[in-house]
């Protein structure tokens, strides 16, 4: 599953829009791009590891690394 997928599943299990949550963005790590721009960085998967942890702590999610090698 893409980043763009679960993000979009994140956003629809909180019940919010992309831009509630640009807002928030902008306001908790005082972002200076614009809606068009995450919109944008988002649907093409260009999205920084940073920026990706800012999202998910928006959301309340946890990003976890889990150890595959005794799969």
């Amino acid at each position: 599953m893409s980043i763009k997928e679960q993000i979009k599943i994140a956003l629809i299990q909180r019940n919010m829009t992309l831009t509630e949550l640009y807002n928030q963005l902008k306001d908790k790590y005082n972002k200076d791009y614009s809606l068009q721009n995450l919109s944008s960085k988002i649907n093409r998967n260009t999205l920084k590891y940073t920026e990706v942890q800012e999202i998910a702590d928006i959301l309340q999610y946890d990003i976890i690394w889990q150890d595959n090698t005794n799969k």
